[in-house]
Parts: C-alpha cells; structure tokens; sequence
C-alpha cells in the first residue's frame, strides 16, 4: 500500500514537471515572437537556443524524476529485504518446526524441523510431503492438505499425527496448517510440535489410573467378600448378583463407565449392613417389626458410609436405592417409576431373583420356573415393566442353553 502510494506521488511530481514544460514552451514561443517579429534570422537563431534549453530541462527534470523512483524502489526492496531477513530468524530460531510446501514437495524446512526430521536441507528439501508421515494418517493429512491448497489464507485447526523421520523413526506431533500465495502460486506453511514426552507421561498415566483403579476394585471386592464372610446365608451371593447385573446392563448397551459403576454398585449393594446389629442380620427366623425397622436402615447407613467417598459416587444409587419398588411401596425414600436411579431399578430384579433361586436356612431355592413366573407378576408393581422383559428374556436364553440332564 506505502508503494502504491509513493508510485503514486511520483506521477503527481511528473505531471507537475510535464504542465510546466508545455507553459514554458509556449510562453516562450510568444516571447520571441515578440522580440523578432521582424527579423527571421534572429528568429531561427533564437528558437534553436530555446530547443537546446528544452532538451537540457526536460533531461534534468527527467533525472530528478527518474533518481527519485530509483531511490524509491531501493527503499522498498531494503525494507523488504530487512522483513524477509527478520521473518527469516524468527523462523530459523523458532522452537516449533516449520515446513513451507506447495503441491505437496518441501520447499523449506526450519533448522528444528531439520532436526525433527534428523535430516539436513539437502535430505529433506523436495521430499513429498507424505513421504514424512505415518501411513495411517496419510488420508487425514491428504485432506487436509488439498483444502490448504484449494482455500488460500484457511488456518486449519490443529490435529495430532505421527512423522516419520528419514532415519524410520516415529514421533508424535501436533501440526497446524496455514495457506496462502506466494509469488503467484499457493503454498502452506506447517508448524511441528513435538508431543513425545507428553505422550510418554499420558501412557504413564493411564498405566498409573488403571492400576489405581484395580486397587480400588480389588479393594470393594474384599468389603463384599468381608460381608459375605459375616453372613453365612448370604455367601457367594454378591459375586453371583454382580457377574448377573453386568450381563443386564451389557444387554441393555449401557457404555463401558456405565458398567464399571454398576459393578461397582453391586459389589457394595448391602455394605449397609455392617451397620446393622449381628442379633439381627444373623437371626434364624423371622424378624419382629423393630427388628425389620433396624433391617429397612441398612441403605440409609450404606449412604453415611459411601457418599464422603467421591469416588464411589456414581455408585451410591444401588447400596441406596435397591430396595425401591416400581410402585413406590419400597423403602427408604419411598421413590416410584422411573424416579428411581436406572441402576438401583436394574439390580433391585437380580437381587430378587438371585434370593428366590438360592437355599436358605428356612426354605429351598425356587425352581427356575416358579421365580420365573413370580418375576414376571410383579413387572410394574417392584420391578420396571421394559427392565423385567429384557431380563426374562435373557435369563430363558441362558437356562435353553443348559445341558439337559
């Protein structure tokens, strides 16, 4: 724009000189046919005095001219210069690396791409640019290239790729990609940043969750096997419920952390219980009413015990809930439909058929086919009508696939 500007002026200056030279030519012209109107002689001699005054202006004039758009255009082409050197180091110094292409061949590559790249200019300089990239992300990258190249001035959002470096290494990278033209053709500029440690200390952190979450699941696992232990009729029964609700929500397509809480939750489903007195939880027969009262407070108590636990939160609602029913007659907050957790409404059905289906000190485990049938009574009084059916449904497709004795 400044060089427009100048160019400008400069024509301005010369019309200016141009106007002045056609003045003085015909105000001289009237001078001297003034002074020798008579004498055509001196009228010659005059004029040919008056062109070689011409020639020697207008060529002066025409110097200044031409010195000043010289001056000019050196101006420019310093400062231009000065900018590409600038952008130069800043490039050169740049602690990213950075690659200029156009129709997919390196036109330049920064002294940390260089390094990157474990290669020098001659190496690396004409290469294709795909030639440098992990085959499994040549699709990603392909098209993201031909929309720099079609798109001048699009900024591409950064993505993370693997390079491959001229030795066969391979390193992980961040890369933002820019277009633009460039002596009258498109090329893209690409800047590399090197992710390797922290992809290294991702790894490293995932390794360090899982084992910690191994702990904490082999920690919950004791707990249930603790409660198993003190209640003898009971034994083998929270593996058993929880092997089964992982099968329902696995049936139901709930997502991996959706059954990884629901494990969980069903490991813990009766942790309350530690809180309820042995006279109780141990009693032979039948419980009088204060006795049940004390047995209806074992989720109240698997609440106190859980909730300051953050990471058993998402967990809570089966040790709390389980023991709602469809209709609102359970217990302890007396919730109904779909007011109940999703996972309380799951596992309340395989606790219940897990009960009916095991021995206990004053009755015999039902048959398949009357607990069966007592589930199926009670879909929309304890138990979800949609959660019962898939239940049913998956519980007859296992005992078909029973051997028959």
């Amino acid at each position: 724009m400044r060089l427009f500007v100048k160019h400008k002026m400069n024509v301005s200056i010369s019309l200016i000189y141009l106007l002045f030279g056609v003045c003085w030519i015909l105000f001289s012209d009237i001078v001297i046919s003034l002074l020798v109107r008579y004498d055509p002689h001196e009228y010659a001699r005059l004029q040919t005095y008056k062109g070689v005054m011409f020639i020697c202006i207008t060529t002066y004039l025409l110097y200044q001219v031409l010195s000043k758009v010289t001056a000019d255009l050196e101006y420019e082409q310093a400062e231009s210069k000065a900018a590409r050197d600038k952008y130069q180091t800043l490039l050169d110094v740049s602690p990213d690396a950075i690659l200029v292409h156009s129709d997919y061949r390196i036109d330049y590559a920064n002294q940390a791409a260089l390094k990157l790249f474990e290669a020098t200019e001659e190496q690396l300089l004409g290469h294709d640019i795909l030639d440098v990239i992990h085959p499994s992300y040549h699709d990603l990258v392909k098209s993201r290239v031909d929309l720099a190249y079609s798109a001048p001035g699009t900024q591409l959002p950064t993505i993370e790729q693997k390079i491959r470096t001229l030795n066969g290494h391979y390193t992980f990278i961040d890369s933002t990609t820019i277009s633009f033209v460039y002596l009258g053709r498109v090329v893209a500029q690409s800047v590399l940043r090197n992710i390797t440690d922290r992809k290294t200390i991702e790894k490293k952190l995932h390794i360090i969750n899982a084992e910690l979450s191994h702990a904490y699941d082999s920690t919950l696992e004791g707990w249930s096997r603790a409660l198993d232990l003190r209640d003898h009729e009971t034994e083998g029964h929270s593996a058993r419920v929880t092997a089964l609700t992982v099968k329902l929500g696995s049936r139901l397509k709930l997502s991996y952390t959706e059954l990884l809480h629901l494990k969980r939750g069903a490991l813990l489903h009766d942790i309350g219980k530690m809180g309820v007195p042995d006279m109780v939880l141990l009693k032979p027969g039948p419980l009088d009413d204060e006795e049940w009262k004390q047995m209806q407070r074992h989720p109240n108590f698997a609440y106190e015990l859980l909730n300051p636990i953050e990471f058993l939160h998402d967990a809570l609602a089966i040790p709390y809930c389980h023991h709602e029913r469809w209709d609102g007659a359970g217990y302890p907050k007396g919730l109904e439909g779909e007011g109940i957790p999703l996972s309380a409404r799951i596992f309340s059905i395989i606790d219940v058929w897990d009960a009916l289906r095991s021995d206990r000190p004053y009755r015999k485990a039902w048959s398949f086919e009357r607990t069966y049938q007592y589930m199926e009574d009670e879909s929309g009084k304890m138990f979800d009508p949609e959660l019962i059916k898939v239940f049913l449904e998956l519980v007859k497709e296992e005992q078909e696939c029973q051997p028959k004795l």
